[in-house]
């Protein structure tokens, strides 16, 4: 027996399919497509004298695909009025291998600096060589008892120490963009002269 709800299903999965990116009205066509296609399903496979299975099952599929266009246009257009923040929908971290170098907060990046502030926890103190990063301008540092920056040029690490890094010369685009930096940390230990490497992994995102 054939029934006009699989057509009708199609018919909106199609509309759906076309006009899923516009608010609003493709938002409700898409929800019409979805209700009808699965109430259709719903209905022939408790009555199998019902026609178009079919009709229903591509209506299902085409309301999907409207709906993906919904949600894609959606996150576009609030991102684009700010009703979305970029770090909050962006995890941010901060982390080195191997352990030893503690991230003590997530970074502070803008569009062309990046600034890092890590603890010394490997147990011992270290002579901190080098940072090689993306960045091109010179690497700054200070601790925590100094307000001013100043070249990085071996600094003394002592253990369980803060030490604020400040990298220059950075190119992570305009706000809201998402920033992946690895950076190698080049050091020694105190009292040897093995060269050893942390190597660093940032998340973030420009402020």
């Amino acid at each position: 027996m054939a029934t006009k709800l699989p057509t009708a299903s199609l018919v909106i999965g199609i509309l759906a399919f076309i006009l899923g990116w516009l608010p609003v009205l493709g938002w409700g066509i898409v929800l019409l497509g979805l209700v009808l296609s699965i109430v259709s399903l719903v209905r022939i496979s408790k009555d199998n004298s019902l026609e178009g299975k079919g009709f229903a099952i591509a209506g299902l599929v085409l309301s999907s695909i409207g709906l993906l266009f919904t949600i894609y246009t959606s996150l576009i257009a609030f991102m684009y009025l700010g009703i979305l923040d970029t770090g909050k929908i962006i995890p941010e971290s901060c982390s080195f291998t191997p352990p030893g170098i503690d991230c003590l907060q997530n970074a502070a990046t803008t569009s062309n600096t990046m600034t890092l502030v890590i603890r010394n926890g490997s147990g011992f103190g270290i002579i901190l060589d080098s940072i090689e990063s993306s960045c091109t301008g010179p690497v700054e540092v200070r601790n925590e008892t100094t307000q001013a920056f100043s070249k990085l040029e071996q600094a003394d690490f002592q253990d369980n120490e803060m030490l604020i890094i400040r990298m220059n010369g950075c190119d992570y685009g305009k706000s809201g963009s998402r920033v992946n930096e690895e950076l190698s940390l080049k050091y020694v230990r105190k009292g040897s002269m093995i060269p050893r490497t942390a190597t660093g992994r940032i998340r973030s995102v420009v402020n």
